[in-house]
């Protein structure tokens, strides 16, 4: 039976929205383990830091990291009609006003659990 400490990094929203419940039925089947969940919004440096496993999305920046793609996560940008009667359309991201009302949503597709 597997046992010890595993050590993973998540980004925060990601972690408890997504990696919680995985963590809750890993541990009801491998009790002998504990596991030490850092959430981070930033890049933690896994051999400094005594992270085992760190989730992340985006591009990977350290190419002699080890890799694998888990899913994809589809990002949009809206806007209600005022807003855009107001700051008018946009053409790029440069285009829009600064500082910009936002409510995040997200969809992750890819993820088996």
């Amino acid at each position: 039976m597997p046992q010890g400490e595993l050590v993973i990094t998540t980004p925060v929203v990601f972690g408890r929205l997504h990696l919680l419940p995985i963590i809750v039925e890993f541990l009801q089947l491998y009790p002998a383990i504990s596991i030490r969940l850092v959430q981070a919004d930033r890049v933690m440096h896994l051999l400094d830091d005594h992270v085992d496993v760190a989730l992340r999305i985006g591009e990977l920046p350290d190419s002699r990291l080890v890799a694998v793609r888990l899913g994809q996560v589809d990002r949009l940008i809206c806007a209600s009609p005022r807003y855009l009667e107001q700051q008018g359309t946009p053409s790029c991201l440069e285009d829009l006003a600064e500082p910009i009302p936002s409510i995040w949503c997200t969809r992750i597709r890819g993820l088996c659990h």
